[in-house]
């Protein structure tokens, strides 16, 4: 079965933010990690789902097979802030 989603960053996000909810009482730098990583498998998840909208909406689908690269992005950028605001507290 194909998962259509119109907004991979915010599968990504989705995935990141219920993570770090269920851990908000955990220290800091658990409750980063552990959103990092469900920042990374919401990305990776991106590579077996159809786009409706974006650049990977309309690129042939034989070029398009890995994760989306926006929502590759968000998992970078996401990991960099918490990375930074973890090892700085």
């Amino acid at each position: 079965m194909t998962v259509v989603h119109v907004y991979f960053q915010l599968d990504t996000l989705y995935a990141s933010a219920l993570v770090y909810k269920q851990n908000l009482k955990a220290d800091l730098k658990t409750a980063s990690k552990k959103t990092v990583e469900a920042a990374e498998k919401g990305s990776k998840a991106t590579a077996t789902m159809s786009a409706r909208a974006g650049r990977a909406s309309y690129v042939a689908s034989g070029y398009v097979n890995d994760e989306d690269a926006g929502a590759r992005a968000v998992a970078i950028w996401l990991r960099a802030i918490l990375d930074h605001i973890a090892n700085s507290y």
